[in-house]
């Protein structure tokens, strides 16, 4: 098995502020039964209450095919803007998507195939058929060790998230999605095309990267609100008003 690789400079000093229970989970790879979802829920300070555990998450297997999948990661490494994140402030290789370009990338079924596994959620948690659950923003997020290693846990600013693994989580080192859920941490393993669809509300991050490569296309769905509340280096919770 590969080395795990050292953690890059850029990310060293948020490493080292993070509350334990945090960077047990994101940084130093504990197994999640290890680490109880309610001690990482108080390190997140009062801007998220407890009824952000998760609790309608759905994964659904092979949502987007492998050409799909391989579409999108292509179009990333081609091209990606490395700008600084709203959640902790660090770079992000990223490249975003208008819903047409998404279109152009894997075909109209495919992002109404997102757009219908969202409405399906939706509407379990009590939205109306009639609601529109627009196309707030998509795109398509790079992780490697050296590049993005991790992601901090966080609230998205949409009602539903539909996040796609666009590579098998087979195929490199750490990088595993997890949610804060009321009986526990739980690590999504997934393989490509594989989609985690939940509200936008739950308290979720990436671990580390130890290895390889990881791709994921993120789809937010649903009218963004006024206010969101972002997580800052220093692991304080702040609120940003959207003009």
């Amino acid at each position: 098995m590969p080395a795990t690789a050292r953690i890059p400079d850029a990310f060293a000093g948020a490493a080292a502020a993070m509350p334990e229970p945090q960077r047990a989970l994101l940084v130093d790879g504990a197994d999640p039964s290890t680490v109880p979802a309610e001690e990482v829920m108080r390190t997140l300070g009062g801007g998220v209450a407890a009824a952000c555990f998760a609790t309608d998450v759905v994964t659904l297997p092979r949502l987007l095919c492998r050409s799909a999948c391989e579409a999108l990661a292509a179009a990333v490494d081609a091209e990606h803007d490395c700008i600084r994140d709203t959640v902790d402030g660090a770079p992000d290789c990223q490249l975003n998507l208008t819903c047409e370009e998404l279109s152009a990338l894997i075909g109209a079924a495919n992002v109404e195939a997102i757009a219908a596994v969202a409405r399906a959620l939706d509407l379990r948690g009590g939205g109306g058929r009639q609601r529109e659950l627009a196309m707030v923003e998509a795109f398509v997020r790079k992780y490697t060790p050296a590049t993005r290693p991790w992601h901090p846990f966080h609230q998205d600013r949409a009602r539903i998230t539909v996040n796609v693994a666009l590579s098998d989580d087979s195929q490199h080192g750490g990088g595993r999605l997890l949610g804060l859920f009321a009986d526990g941490v739980v690590r999504f393993d997934r393989a490509a095309g594989d989609a985690t669809v939940h509200f936008s509300r739950v308290v979720h991050g990436v671990s580390r990267m130890e290895h390889g490569t990881r791709y994921a296309l993120i789809v937010f769905l649903g009218e963004e609100p006024p206010v969101r509340r972002t997580l800052g280096p220093d692991g304080v919770w702040t609120r940003a008003v959207d003009v």
